[in-house]
């Protein structure tokens, strides 16, 4: 369908894994087209394999070190000396463990970083054949695509968006403007600095979960009921005005009492068609999964707890050094 709405020159609305399947057609087409590319945010432009949407769909296909090892030593797969997979192990079909392996290695999107993880890499041909290509993001200096463009030697141009008489418009880029941005902001937010809730030697770091015992995910959740309950000075918060969030395999054991959800579903709104329903629903639950990102729908919200460090995979890290070594 994709090819279709290229073919006739149409303006098309795709998703990361929609450019994650194209396939030698679709970038025909892209180039023929002379189109432009508006990014509504930076793209996950490196992705572990096991987290992309296709594998998730279908757990089965989620692969394990044990299975690249074994994918290795029978020569099924070849790591190239960029890095890359090559599938050597001939043609099987859709209905089998490794499918995706063999779908994305024949892509040329496949990739194995530090001998332990595969990933999928967003071709950097694609952003040769479009006509221009506007990336609409915030703090992009400590973004990967930033990376991820210097590394395949992608140049850009960084440029600001000022206001006029007629609108909005492109502006040369200015560090002061988004200073003066932040600082217009600074006195809305107040951080709880609260010693009983912070002194605690927790990284809430995706390894300091894995490792965390009971106890310390008890503690946690106590200190984030407290947060909410107790050391909120502005105001009282209810149930409505709190957003909290942490790694979502968590979230069960770190839900409490007075953060759960802001009010249960009416007899009417149950009745609801599903998608309406779902969205409602959402709106309604205090936890927000941390890689929400682009809605309006908690704007209500002032009360937020965010339980989890954000760092970057170390072995995505090490992808990027060691590709860059090469």
């Amino acid at each position: 369908d994709f090819n279709d709405l290229l073919t006739d020159g149409g303006c098309v609305a795709v998703s990361h894994v929609t450019f994650l399947n194209a396939t030698p057609e679709t970038l025909e087409r892209i180039y023929e087209g002379e189109y432009t590319l508006i990014l509504d945010e930076a793209l996950d432009v490196v992705v572990e394999f096991n987290k992309i949407q296709t594998v998730e769909d279908s757990p089965r296909q989620t692969i394990t070190g044990q299975d690249i090892r074994m994918l290795l030593e029978h020569n099924i797969i070849k790591i190239r000396p960029d890095c890359s997979v090559e599938w050597c192990g001939g043609e099987y079909g859709t209905d089998f463990k490794f499918s995706e392996v063999e779908r994305l290695a024949k892509l040329g999107v496949l990739y194995y970083a530090r001998k332990k993880l595969l990933v999928t890499v967003f071709r950097p041909e694609i952003f040769r054949l479009f006509e221009r290509v506007y990336v609409l993001t915030y703090m992009f200096g400590g973004s990967l695509l930033k990376y991820y463009f210097e590394l395949f030697g992608l140049e850009y141009e960084m440029a600001s968006v000022s206001r006029g008489e007629s609108g909005y418009a492109l502006a040369d880029h200015t560090e002061d403007a988004d200073i003066l941005f932040r600082q217009k902001f600074r006195n809305l937010v107040s951080v709880c600095d609260n010693p009983n809730l912070n002194n605690k030697p927790r990284t809430l770091s995706k390894e300091w979960f894995r490792k965390a015992t009971d106890v310390d995910l008890k503690q946690l959740r106590n200190d984030i009921g407290n947060y909410f309950n107790r050391h909120i000075t502005e105001a009282r918060a209810s149930n409505g005005d709190i957003m909290w969030t942490c790694p979502k395999d968590y979230e069960s054991k770190l839900r409490g009492a007075g953060y759960i959800r802001s009010r249960n579903l009416s007899k009417e709104e149950r009745n609801l068609p599903e998608q309406q329903r779902k969205e409602l629903d959402k709106q309604l639950t205090c936890f927000v999964p941390c890689n929400s990102r682009a809605t309006n729908i908690y704007r209500s919200r002032w009360a937020l707890a965010y339980c989890c460090n954000m760092w970057m995979h170390p072995l995505i890290r090490g992808f990027f050094t060691d590709f860059n070594e090469e």
